[in-house]
């Protein structure tokens, strides 16, 4: 178990002085060895180097429980606007019947801002995706090692490894559970909400499940196949999550390399204004609503894919429409009938509606 450092931290630039790390091991059969391990990425894009370091290898002499606390100088780490420091700490038991068992601790990120981000990002931790990241890439490597060395070894010695690393992806599963609910918050808070990481977490955490049944069945060919999905989705989450922003805004993955330059906002300075409080074309609005209902008594399905593309048109000139038709669609999703769900959508519309008291005698209300 990791100690020190505590948590992923961002640096607004690269620090000085010494690093502490500090670990707690324990083994019910009894330790022999440990170490902290140190992996530096550095670049980005096409233009990406790694490099690993080891730390001073700890002789544990059989004890049952241990501290491992190292120091390294940062200066001798070469850190630069940009690199990513991986930390984690493995150990090694005193096993010596059935070969020895390899323990490996979470995995801490210290990143360097980037310099043109340097104003912006806040000395605050950034969500762990990196660390699930770095963990699974050599999760999967080791993987991959064991299918090419898999005609080498006896049947029960591949077993066994591949067993040993199901359990590794099941503490990383039990990890992505842990950090899906640090962004969700408690489930019995009002304000928890599910976000777009967090359904893609989910997701993850599925596919781990999937992979750690084919390795404790002693197949990791099979494994590997969802285990490179799970790769891929972190490494699309932790891109996304590349830049850190003053503020709390709400988390959305964003694939950066598909949407960059694809922009249309003109780059002269200029005033910028909210959209319309008035929405002129009410009435034609009204008109396409009514076309959506007679399409939902048809065809539901229809009908949401319709009002998701007024609620794109919608977005531009009515922001206060286009909210509530997103919300719409929402209820429309839980199931509530049409005609109710639209009510908050006409509301919008017609926001100075004229309210009638009073019963009519014959005439229908003007």
């Amino acid at each position: 178990r990791l100690r020190l450092p505590a948590s992923d931290t961002t640096y607004p630039a690269a620090p000085h002085g010494q690093l502490t790390i500090e670990a707690a091991l324990s083994d019910d059969i009894g330790l022999a060895s440990g170490q902290v391990e140190y992996l530096i990425s550095t670049g980005s894009e096409e233009d990406f180097q790694t490099r690993a370091i080891n730390g001073r290898l700890w002789q544990m002499g059989g004890v049952r429980s241990a501290t491992v606390r190292e120091s390294i100088a940062f200066d001798t780490l070469k850190l630069v606007p940009g690199s990513v420091l991986h930390i984690r700490v493995v150990a090694f038991d005193h096993n010596d019947l059935s070969g020895p068992g390899k323990g490996i601790s979470e995995t801490r990120t210290l990143r360097i801002a980037e310099p043109e981000d340097s104003t912006e990002a806040e000395a605050v931790p950034p969500p762990p995706i990196d660390s699930m990241w770095i963990s699974q890439r050599l999760l999967n490597m080791k993987t991959d090692s064991l299918m090419q060395s898999r005609r080498a070894l006896p049947t029960a010695a591949m077993a066994r490894r591949s067993e040993d690393y199901s359990v590794i992806q099941e503490s990383l599963r039990q990890h992505t559970l842990t950090v899906i609910s640090e962004i969700e918050g408690d489930p019995d808070d009002p304000t928890s909400t599910t976000t777009a990481v967090t359904r893609r977490l989910r997701q993850v955490a599925e596919l781990m499940v999937t992979a750690r049944t084919h390795l404790a069945a002693a197949e990791p060919g099979t494994a590997l196949t969802f285990m490179r999905r799970i790769l891929r989705t972190l490494d699309e989450l932790r891109l996304a999550n590349r830049y850190f922003i003053r503020g709390h805004p709400r988390p959305m993955a964003v694939d950066l390399a598909r949407t960059r330059l694809t922009g249309t906002d003109p780059a002269h300075r200029g005033i910028r204004t909210s959209g319309n409080a008035e929405f002129d074309s009410a009435p034609a609005w009204a008109l396409r609503l009514d076309r959506v209902v007679e399409l939902g008594r048809r065809n539901p399905d229809q009908a949401r894919d319709s009002l998701t593309v007024l609620r794109v048109e919608a977005a531009r000139s009515a922001p206060t429409v286009a909210t509530a038709i997103g919300l719409a669609v929402e209820r429309i999703g839980r199931g509530v009938a049409l005609d109710s769900a639209l009510a908050p959508v006409r509301r919008a519309l017609n926001p100075n509606g004229r309210l009638e008291t009073g019963a009519p005698d014959w005439a229908p209300v003007p």
